[in-house]
């Protein structure tokens, strides 16, 4: 989980006591061997509307009390949120707390794919799991001289907290860019988000982009696509040439 978990939660005040101070919000990982972690955050000392709090499990988020980060780790058995955020006397406190979540990374590799501009020449969906040097391969389209295929997968996250695209894409000849795009599900079209000029081997590359809640459905679905093309409009000395995906899949916290 270190680096590839998140532990989310909605915090609210209702009602800020008629006196006592403010204490911070705070979280406890309990772990294996009396380990202890705790996150801390700023009371607002006022009342607030739902407060949503994502906590990365990195060393860095969390103060160790007893043990080391990796003790947490191994067997978190309880997690303990403050509740009693005010060092009143009075009875009139009143806070609430929602939708508490602990969860991992996931991994969604492309479930369909659809060739725009091209046709298949070899492999499925399976090569795109593994870089393994058994690529899907395709050709360009002979009118428009554009290889582009669009890839899909479900079931992510619809609240992304980090979002990495990972993929290794090939050319079998020179002179070609290459261009990612994402689907963009709020705007209802694609936006483009990284090119470069095609590599003629394996070129292994990870897109980061943060929470970007704009690329998953609203059913948690995902859609990218890659497309290849020439860099200059003179007639190539071949029509037709072979571009490729040894690996695609995406990775949503």
């Amino acid at each position: 989980m270190d680096g590839n978990g998140l532990f989310s939660f909605y915090y609210k005040i209702f009602n800020r006591p008629a006196n006592g101070a403010a204490l911070p919000l705070e979280v406890r990982l309990y772990g294996s061997a009396g380990s202890i972690a705790r996150w801390t955050a700023p009371n607002p000392d006022a009342v607030t509307d739902w407060m949503h709090f994502r906590i990365p499990l990195e060393a860095s988020q969390w103060t160790l009390l007893q043990g080391t980060w990796a003790q947490v780790l191994t067997d978190v058995w309880s997690v303990r949120i403050r509740v009693r955020i005010f060092t009143n006397t009075s009875l009139d406190t009143c806070v609430g707390l929602d939708s508490a979540v602990l969860r991992q990374r996931q991994t969604h590799l492309a479930s369909e794919m659809n060739f725009t501009q091209g046709e298949l020449f070899s492999g499925d969906l399976s090569n795109l799991q593994d870089s393994d040097d058994r690529s899907l391969t395709f050709f360009n389209d002979p009118v428009t001289m554009v290889s582009e295929v669009e890839l899909g997968a479900s079931g992510a996250y619809t609240d992304p907290y980090q979002f990495w695209f990972d993929y290794e894409p090939k050319a079998e000849r020179p002179g070609l860019s290459q261009s990612l795009s994402f689907y963009n599900y709020q705007a209802s079209q694609w936006n483009f988000i990284e090119g470069r000029t095609a590599s003629m081997s394996d070129l292994s590359c990870e897109v980061r982009l943060g929470a970007a809640p704009q690329y998953v459905s609203g059913s948690g679905e995902l859609k990218c696509r890659v497309r290849w093309e020439p860099i200059n409009d003179e007639d190539p000395a071949q029509d037709g040439w072979l571009v490729g995906l040894d690996t695609a899949y995406w990775r949503v916290l």
